[in-house]
């Protein structure tokens, strides 16, 4: 698929999306690219909320959605550039200014005062102002809860397409604040998913930073191993606060910087020895550690000049403590040096061991596996199971159809690269309809609001909410993972169905304000309606799932409760509604209004014995299953290695005294004779468990296995 053909996709789907979602094509367009960039970590928790004023001397002010950066302590402005049209259309420097500038012109406003003349105190964007204001008076470091404006990220989303003439997008400083220009065209956009990549990767030129040079290595040999190489470095202070300053928290490894964001706050004794005593600073700091794709070298291979994909894994206090200093207390850094661990990463399964390294990495932190949710193994017995268990048809429908989990962020678009014909295509999209694509971020939401009911954690975002959501999941898989079975599934697609129902209602009610506050809406709609089952009884789920929609009494009843939830939200108490619905007082005082469900509705609940003996019969079935794959696999694996896998493993556990006697005898008897063609005896299916048993064991005690 070429650029062109491609556009012409892209702007029918969000035609397409915009009929069904009852809203413009570019409110889409905004909705769309707003979850990608967060996706890709170039931006952080965003609010749409759509500006236009014409301010002093008739200087046009105007975005589409902000943010911020805490952890870099940057303002996200948006600028939505949406055309209608199918056709590659051009986009201009001066048009790219002349965008820029309207952003630029609503925080000059905002910085003098200006701006309230133009808005209503009872707006949000009233109350945003104020914050904005607040925030760019700050002038002094606050160790505590830094709400300090630093930088300016601009960010222009089109689906035009940049003119090859652009050469330009460097903005001056403003307000004595860096400017950071971001423009996402149609050609960034298809670039990216045709790649096949997740993210765009980061290019580091370090000469750019360091004089003209590069910095000196060190390598470490590793003969025999194939996964990575590594590399120390000593990099000097101002060179890395310089790197992060320009590039930011994109810097830091998504989940690091998620964790860091929700427990970081100035580290005062990084500080104080940067300020009082920075010579000490490489004997005192532990360093950071880094991973990267590539690295290339200087022509006599004496320096590191270039490194790309560059993530910090740990360290992330470290350096933004460094650029802190510089820039608020004017701290020189010429004196210190800091320690860096590179690791190149050439294994085929890059992801993953970027997030084993930054598990094991951060461990003095008390980084838990619910903090580095995006590899839990939950997401790949979910991706699993989504492609195990068709859904029923709907109604007038004859084919089953299957939810598409996409544990990985955009592969369900670039799996439709592959195909050559368009046939190809609509059979994909027949089997895994695009309505039932769920994200990792939304299945989060999706279930802290039902499941869960907590409204106001899903209102603060994803990154937040999926923070919240790994710990409740993290808590019940090493509990009893075996709950999550085909039911828990069913369900979990049941709450989508759900909360999809709900997006659908208030988008197109006549009582709706085109624009309004309908992300907190629903999920404050679907945690009130659960709230309100009585004791004993539940939603029939097994009833959603097989008809796939909603049932009529349930859909008047979300109609009615969303109603009640949209004027709630609105009369914010004076401060923004997207800050309101993050409040658990506010979810609380809402849980609190009196409200009467329908006789049919209350008709319709079942007993919840019902739904606690399918959970229960479920996880029985999956025990089931998981016993028959161990004793397949322990089948499989004693035809491995010429036969001798079982042998090494034996071997292994005796040298590690980690084997007692009578797994030996088992193992040696029973486990190595299934390597034969004819096995003199066979193993009962506890003494299979018992190989795997020792298996497990040998692989948490570091054996390869």
């Amino acid at each position: 698929m070429n650029l062109i053909d491609f556009t012409k996709n892209f702007i029918e789907e969000i035609r397409n999306d915009s009929i069904i979602e009852r809203d413009t094509p570019s409110n889409i367009f905004l909705q769309q690219m707003s979850n990608r960039l967060e996706g890709m970590g170039y931006i952080f928790d965003p609010t749409i909320l759509q500006f236009y004023k014409v301010g002093t001397s008739r200087r046009t002010m105007k975005f589409d959605l902000y943010a911020y950066d805490e952890y870099d302590k940057s303002l996200i402005l948006l600028a939505n550039e949406f055309s209608d049209d199918t056709s590659l259309i051009g986009l201009s420097q001066n048009e790219i200014n002349l965008i820029a500038s309207k952003m630029l012109n609503y925080i000059e406003e905002v910085k003098n005062g200006t701006i309230f003349t133009y808005i209503d105190p009872s707006q949000d964007a009233y109350f945003l102002a104020t914050e904005i204001r607040d925030r760019l008076s700050i002038d002094y470091l606050v160790l505590d809860n830094d709400k300090t404006i630093d930088k300016f990220k601009l960010f222009i989303i089109t689906n035009k397409k940049v003119s090859t003439r652009v050469s330009n997008l460097k903005l001056e400083n403003f307000l004595n604040r860096q400017v950071e220009l971001n423009v996402w065209d149609i050609e960034r956009l298809y670039d990216i998913i045709s790649s096949g990549k997740d993210k765009e990767p980061i290019q580091i030129e370090l000469e750019k930073y360091n004089n003209n040079i590069g910095i000196p290595y060190l390598k470490a040999n590793f003969d025999l191993n194939k996964d990575y190489d590594a590399y120390l470095c000593i990099l000097p202070g101002k060179l890395l606060s310089d790197i992060y300053f320009e590039h930011g928290s994109r810097l830091l490894e998504g989940n690091v910087r998620a964790f860091l964001s929700t427990r970081g706050k100035v580290n005062k004794g990084i500080r104080n020895t940067i300020i009082k005593e920075p010579e000490k600073f490489f004997t005192y700091n532990n360093g950071i550690a880094c991973t990267a794709k590539e690295i290339y070298f200087s022509d006599d291979f004496a320096l590191i000049t270039r490194i790309e994909d560059l993530q910090i894994i740990n360290g992330g206090q470290t350096t933004a403590s460094l650029t802190s200093a510089w820039k608020k207390e004017k701290a020189p850094l010429d004196k210190i040096f800091v320690p860096m661990k590179l690791t190149i990463v050439k294994s085929d399964n890059y992801d993953d061991m970027i997030q084993k390294i930054s598990l094991y990495a951060n461990s003095q932190n008390k980084v838990t596996d619910a903090d580095l949710f995006s590899n839990h193994p939950f997401h790949r017995e979910f991706e699993r199971m989504s492609l195990r268990y068709p859904a029923p048809p709907k109604s007038g429908e004859t084919n089953s159809t299957y939810w598409y989990y996409e544990r990985s962020r955009g592969k369900y678009e670039q799996s439709q690269f592959k195909f050559t014909k368009k046939s190809e295509k609509i059979a994909f999209e027949r089997k895994y309809p695009k309505r039932q694509v769920i994200k990792k971020e939304e299945l989060g939401k999706f279930l802290m609001a039902a499941s869960f009911q907590r409204p106001d954690l899903v209102s603060k975002g994803s990154s937040k909410n999926t923070i919240e959501f790994a710990n409740r999941i993290d808590h019940l898989w090493k509990k009893d993972k075996n709950t999550f079975n085909e039911y828990f599934y069913q369900i979990s697609i049941c709450y989508a169905i759900i909360y999809k129902e709900v997006d659908h209602i208030v988008s197109h009610a006549e009582w709706y304000r085109v624009g309004g506050p309908k992300l907190n809406i629903v999920p404050y709609t679907v945690s009130k309606l659960f709230s309100l089952i009585p004791y004993g009884k539940s939603i029939n789920t097994n009833r959603i799932w097989k008809e796939q929609t909603v049932y009529k009494s349930m859909a008047q009843e979300l109609d009615k409760i969303a109603q009640i939830a949209y004027v709630f939200i609105e009369n914010s108490s004076g401060i923004l509604t997207t800050e309101y619905a993050k409040k658990e007082e506010t979810w609380k005082s809402f849980k609190s209004i009196s409200y009467d469900l329908s006789t049919d509705f209350i008709n319709d609940l079942i007993d919840s014995y019902l739904i606690d003996s399918e959970l229960n019969s479920s996880k029985k079935g999956k025990i089931l299953d998981k016993k028959i794959e161990i004793e397949i696999e322990v089948l499989r694996l004693a035809k491995t290695e010429n036969g001798t896998y079982w042998t090494r493993l034996l071997n292994e556990g005796n040298k590690r005294r980690i084997i007692s006697i009578s797994e030996d005898q088992v193992i040696r008897k029973y486990i190595c004779e299934l390597s034969k063609e004819s096995p003199k005896t066979f193993p009962s299916p506890d003494q299979l468990r018992i190989a795997w048993g020792v298996r497990t064991r040998l692989e948490e005690k570091g054996v390869q296995v």
